[in-house]
């Protein structure tokens, strides 16, 4: 129904808000960056906001290539608090240059970063946001520079063998996976609710 979309929306808007919000206290922190685990923290961050500014201005308004001085969604790059007054909409072109500028911070800042076992395959690295940055540069119509990204991000991670395409696409572990976030029992009903239809759809 019209209803739940719209309640769909605003609930996916919430929560792209709320982690850009939390991405924003992280970055905000001062810290030495000569400390490697304060850098890839601080990259991980950025890697995420981008992530989720490149999910609302694909959603939000129409395409980059058909009309980038389009007003788009509000654009936060600091934390916020229930005194801070709302910005209005910033232009499709303004997102996207926050997220390159965001990704291609993320990408020095990452430098060096493996996650050790893949169960951390939830935290970003360089491969990671090469995947972004591809997709950012596709949407922008910079096919070239998406190419070559894209090239990159697949580095390291060999296509999973024939067999693994019958085990149901739920182990993190496969090879072809760049990035994805494992599951608990606890963890489940919530994230089955969250992306399941309604019996009344």
């Amino acid at each position: 129904s019209i209803r739940r979309q719209r309640q769909m929306c605003i609930r996916d808007r919430t929560t792209f808000y709320k982690t850009i919000d939390n991405c924003n206290s992280v970055i905000s922190i001062k810290g030495d960056t000569e400390d490697e685990d304060f850098r890839y923290a601080q990259g991980q961050a950025l890697a995420l906001r981008a992530f989720c500014y490149l999910h609302l201005v694909q959603h939000y308004q129409f395409t980059y290539l058909k009309d980038k001085s389009a007003p788009c969604v509000p654009l936060y790059t600091e934390p916020t608090t229930s005194k801070t007054e709302p910005k209005g909409r910033a232009t499709v072109e303004e997102i996207y240059t926050q997220i390159f500028k965001d990704l291609k911070q993320a990408k020095t800042d990452l430098d060096g970063f493996t996650p050790s076992t893949a169960q951390e395959k939830y935290k970003p690295n360089v491969s990671v946001v090469n995947g972004l940055l591809a997709r950012a540069y596709l949407l922008t119509g910079q096919y070239e520079e998406a190419a070559k990204v894209a090239k990159a991000a697949q580095e390291g991670y060999p296509l999973m063998k024939d067999a693994a395409t019958y085990k149901g696409f739920n182990d993190i572990s496969n090879s072809e996976w760049i990035w994805g976030h494992p599951q608990s029992t606890t963890q489940s009903d919530p994230c089955l609710l969250y992306t399941s239809p309604s019996p009344r759809d």
